[in-house]
């Protein structure tokens, strides 16, 4: 039976010349310390985080169990070799989670479209093309009604990720908000309610909130000859602000969401 670890002596000057085993695609060789070390001044931090700690708990473990361990952590590490500072930002994303950017600001983030590691859509329709930001990820859109009511959704088509096969809404399209609460729950835009009354006689009604009145000629009043008439008026602009459709106050970005 050959030197395992344990059967080796601590030593008390510890020094980066020293090494550990480690094994890469079935092949074992040697590390140094200083190999080691290189790992966490690189801009790989994910890899060099995960395999020190991979290898000090194998170290400690001291048996085949953290041998293991630690051929794991330099398999953990040449898996995460492309990875670099740039990337962790999207990597921190979680799968599903939106990302808004106002790129009408100079100098804003986009998600790179060209990581193996990660991948965005930007929802909106019509991206799917050669060249465009949603080639190879999105399939089937379908897109319907008018604004201010349109309905968008496409259908994740990208091995590898987890939500393949699941639809999702290109909000941009729909110019949807998000809103906490009831998850996937669709909602159109609505107003509160808006109340005024009307009092008085026939020749003289007024009007409280959005009604109005003024004259309106002169109809037949039974058994009574003629007189003159009051007309109602309803104009809901002169109590709130309004337009072709029933908005926050807000300002307008793109939104992402990763998919992988």
């Amino acid at each position: 039976m050959g030197i395992t670890i344990e059967d080796l002596s601590p030593t008390a000057l510890p020094g980066r010349d020293h090494v550990v085993p480690a094994m890469r695609e079935g092949l074992t060789v040697k590390l140094t310390i200083a190999q080691i070390l290189s790992l966490l001044t690189s801009n790989d931090i994910p890899a060099a985080a995960v395999t020190i700690a991979k290898l000090v708990d194998g170290v400690l473990s001291a048996n085949a169990a953290g041998r293991a361990k630690m051929a794991d952590g330099f398999l953990t590490s040449a898996k995460f070799a492309s990875t670099t500072l740039a990337d962790l930002k999207w990597l921190s994303k979680g799968i599903g989670e939106f990302y808004v950017a106002d790129d009408n600001v100079a100098g804003v983030d986009i998600p790179p479209t060209n990581s193996s590691l990660y991948r965005f859509v930007e929802l909106t329709s019509g991206l799917t093309g050669s060249g465009q930001y949603n080639e190879g990820c999105l399939g089937s859109e379908s897109v319907s009604g008018s604004a201010p009511l349109v309905l968008a959704t496409a259908l994740v088509s990208l091995a590898g990720s987890p939500m393949n096969g699941q639809t999702i809404r290109l909000i941009n399209t729909e110019r949807r908000m998000l809103r906490a609460g009831s998850a996937g729950t669709l909602q159109n835009d609505a107003i509160q309610n808006v109340t005024g009354t009307i009092s008085g006689g026939q020749e003289a009604l007024t009007g409280t909130g959005p009604f109005t009145t003024g004259a309106n000629g002169v109809a037949n009043r039974p058994n009574n000859g003629t007189a003159s008439t009051n007309a109602v008026n309803f104009d809901l602009s002169l109590v709130a602000r309004t337009d072709t459709e029933t908005r926050m106050k807000n300002i307008g970005v793109r939104i992402f969401r990763r998919i992988k």
